[in-house]
């Protein structure tokens, strides 16, 4: 992610964006590993009873990306204490889901930052940081 502009108009964000990134890129790496260990087997997310109400949606939506599926009928159903090595040794049994809450809520967040890399068009760093915008050809310009 870039973002451009006078640093006092942005750099009040700086938390919660980093709050967001870290924790939903978490939530969303676990989510995967789960899924990829069911295989062709629904991962549901079970983490909301785990975190702050406030937060929950933005847990279930990153579990979402990461892979799991959303609610559905399902007719043998394994939840509790969940781990992707857990589920590893369940999907050889006739299950049909698995739900996971504590390993998807519980995800240590992705360290990450935001680093100033040009001021008034000098490129600069922090040090042992490489100084001026890096092309990216991955990002869209959105606004």
């Amino acid at each position: 992610m870039r973002i451009e502009g006078p640093y006092c108009e942005f750099g009040v964000f700086e938390t919660v964006i980093l709050g967001i990134l870290t924790s939903s890129s978490a939530w969303a790496t676990v989510a995967r590993e789960c899924k990829d260990t069911a295989s062709d087997k629904k991962v549901l997310c079970f983490g909301s009873r785990h975190i702050h109400p406030a937060v929950a949606p933005v847990m279930e939506r990153a579990a979402i990306i990461g892979g799991v599926a959303g609610f559905s009928e399902v007719k043998i159903f394994v939840s509790g204490g969940l781990t992707p090595e857990r589920i590893g040794i369940l999907n050889k049994e006739k299950v049909d889901a698995f739900g996971v809450g504590s390993y998807i809520s519980d995800a240590s967040p992705i360290d990450m930052t935001l680093d100033i890399k040009e001021v008034e068009g000098k490129s600069i760093a922090k040090r042992g940081r490489i100084p001026g915008k890096i092309e990216n050809l991955k990002l869209k310009r959105i606004m």
